[in-house]
């Protein structure tokens, strides 16, 4: 006897609503910074982001940034190495991990605007020890665990290698798209075969002495990203979003990038040609931040008098505006 196949479940045109539907999100500022959030029913999980602005990177540092991505919740963070926050994130999270995100503009692909993002997911009653773990985790990430470093390499190119048989052809299509555009390129040096190539030779190269060479390089791409300006998603029911933005505000409130926008100024000094000269640079807050040099022409002696003046009278100047001044000798 036939089997009637009218019973069976079927999805037709009908079924197709004519209108795109896209999520609505909410917005909020507080303390520069930013929380959108998505009201999603989520069976009591929470989903969250950390979404950094990319700051500027040299080459090197560019293809340094997968291991970076790859050491986020690897190594150790604070006073915790690696294996207590592994238990800690397995007690808490489902998952977290970071990841650059890059795009090319719509009306110009040679523009390109690029995220550093932190994301992870729990349940809701640990909305806010995922909080505490993703801020801990990107804030104090430890690289003096040399060994896990070395580890960690070991891995991505043991990953890269293995990758190249299921995908040969994407990887042919990145290497033949890469001089197409800036996102073509950097994906070629993360994801293509230049990627592959570069850990391969870090890994058989890396040795007591380089792997030293490698954290330092990987702490200062670290903090580069901590000084970028940062906010925060959030998806989740919306019975449940205020007691989870509170907690992101309070953690946020431990972040490098606010800290610096609570000092309001960040200087550069630098002694000039024979010392007779000195160049400070500062950040003044207001509605586009700008950076302003100042050069001061001084004797060498009095050096410390003309910071501490330049100082206050930046310090003084609260309108947010440049401060352009020259202190004569």
């Amino acid at each position: 006897e036939k089997d009637d196949e009218g019973i069976l479940p079927k999805v037709s045109v009908a079924d197709v609503p004519e209108k795109l539907v896209l999520p609505e999100s909410i917005s909020e500022t507080n303390e520069h910074l930013k929380i959108t959030h998505f009201n999603q029913g989520t069976n009591g999980l929470i989903y969250q982001e950390i979404v950094l602005d990319m700051p500027e990177l040299s080459a090197e540092e560019h293809q340094l940034l997968p291991l970076l991505s790859y050491c986020f919740g690897e190594v150790g963070c604070g006073e915790k190495d690696y294996l207590q926050m592994q238990l800690w994130q397995s007690s808490v999270s489902g998952c977290i991990g970071a990841h650059a995100a890059m795009r090319g503009h719509i009306d110009d692909e040679q523009q390109v605007g690029a995220f550093f993002i932190v994301s992870g997911k729990a349940l809701q009653r640990n909305h806010a020890e995922l909080t505490r773990l993703m801020e801990q985790s990107l804030n104090e990430m430890r690289f003096d665990e040399h060994e896990r470093i070395r580890e960690l390499v070991s891995q991505i190119r043991t990953r890269k290698e293995n990758s190249v048989t299921g995908s040969g052809h994407s990887l042919a299509m990145q290497a033949a798209a890469s001089g197409m555009s800036p996102v073509a390129r950097l994906n070629h040096l993360h994801k293509g075969l230049a990627g592959i190539a570069f850990f391969k030779q870090l890994d058989d190269q890396l040795d007591e002495e380089s792997v030293l060479e490698l954290a330092e390089k990987l702490k200062h791409i670290h903090t580069k990203i901590l000084a970028a300006p940062r906010q925060f998603l959030l998806v989740c029911e919306t019975d449940n979003y205020a007691d989870s933005a509170d907690a992101g505000r309070r953690q946020s409130q431990h972040s490098p990038y606010l800290a610096h926008k609570r000092r309001h100024r960040c200087f550069a000094i630098g002694a000039g040609d024979r010392h007779h000269d000195l160049r400070l640079t500062g950040i003044v807050p207001g509605r586009h931040q700008r950076k302003k040099q100042t050069r001061v022409v001084t004797p060498h002696n009095r050096h410390r008098q003309i910071i501490r003046q330049l100082c206050f009278a930046i310090g003084n100047n609260r309108r947010g505006t440049v401060f352009d001044r020259t202190l004569d000798k």
